[in-house]
């Protein structure tokens, strides 16, 4: 899930507007990329979150997501103590890099970062049984 800059490239994982993600399926313990590439450049990033339905803690109760890595453009450029992750909501996990929308305010990538290309998450789950 996705909203970057004022041209709000907004993706909600079922349709490609503007912009590719590539997620990947989750079936085990592991360490996992995402990646976003824009179609068009952008000097801002109003919310960005990584969701993956049908895997939570409801399902698995020591499910645990850690971001080791985000990349803009290929550079490291967020504080990953900032990273937000839930990993029930409605029978699914999200994990915040940006979010200007709600009162979380989370700014792991900084609202005002600008993206010329792409942006790729690195991260691990445990807990899968």
């Amino acid at each position: 899930l996705y909203s970057i800059g004022s041209n709000s490239f907004w993706n909600d994982g079922n349709a490609n507007l503007s912009s590719e993600c590539v997620l990947p399926e989750i079936k085990e313990n592991g360490t996992y990329t995402a990646k976003i590439v824009l179609a068009e450049g952008s000097n801002t990033i109003e919310f960005l979150a990584l969701a993956f339905d049908g895997l939570s803690s409801s399902d698995f109760k020591d499910l645990a997501f850690k971001v080791k890595s985000i990349k803009v453009d290929d550079t490291e450029t967020a504080d990953l103590s900032k990273v937000s992750v839930n990993t029930n909501i409605e029978g699914s996990t999200r994990i915040y890099l940006t979010d200007t929308w709600t009162t979380t305010k989370v700014e792991a990538i900084p609202s005002d970062t600008s993206v010329n290309q792409s942006i790729e998450i690195e991260f691990t789950v445990s807990g899968i049984e």
